[in-house]
């Protein structure tokens, strides 16, 4: 049982280890930084161990179903401070990405336009594929439509996000789509900046 002293007048609790396995008498934010690191946590316990930030390097006029090449990891390949990264990279081939451990995976997409012609509808998509062959099914959706003069110069971003569930490695891939309404609208791809990217982080375990 927990021992108490009266010193003053505070009543000041000992940390005690009971019978059942708890321990007692420590209060929320009781101990010192640095005495529990990340690497004394049991297994499972939900630390972010995964983040990974992929960009599309080229622009591209009209449809990109789905985006198939120029990826590139966004970690300084180009002398830009400041990119990092968290545990494995994904990988990619040919617009597909893999992902490197299972678990809860946060993934975002966005992507930037722009339209000679006023007013078009961008889409942008999240597609899974979840028993490595066959088609990829739309997750997530986004779409945008720019009020403008006929003729005059528009842009869209477009921005979205899921938890996606991966319990198998080699059969869950994830893969991305952008389509327009407009064929000459460009998307305003970077080797400088993130302005058509993905991120992927994993925020806990399956």
């Amino acid at each position: 049982s927990a021992i108490w002293r009266c010193l003053g007048y505070s009543l000041i609790m000992a940390i005690a280890i009971n019978g059942t396995g708890t321990i007692t008498g420590i209060t929320s934010g009781g101990l010192p930084d640095g005495i529990i690191t990340e690497a004394d946590l049991a297994t499972g316990v939900n630390a972010i161990t995964h983040y990974d930030s992929w960009r599309v390097s080229a622009e591209w006029t009209g449809d990109a179903d789905p985006i198939a090449s120029n990826w590139e990891r966004a970690i300084d390949a180009n002398g830009e401070d400041g990119y990092g990264t968290i545990g494995t990279a994904m990988t990619e081939s040919s617009g597909v990405f893999t992902f490197p451990v299972t678990g809860i995976w946060k993934i975002e997409f966005a992507a930037m336009a722009e339209s000679p012609d006023g007013d078009p509808t961008q889409w942008a998509q999240i597609r899974i594929q979840t028993n490595g062959t066959g088609s990829f099914q739309a997750l997530s959706q986004t779409n945008h439509t720019t009020g403008g003069d006929s003729g005059a110069v528009t842009y869209a971003s477009l921005y979205q996000s899921i938890a996606l569930d991966v319990t198998d490695v080699s059969v869950w891939k994830v893969r991305f789509r952008a389509t327009t309404q407009d064929s000459s609208t460009v998307w305003k791809a970077s080797s400088d900046l993130n302005r058509v990217y993905v991120n992927f982080l994993r925020i806990g375990a399956t």
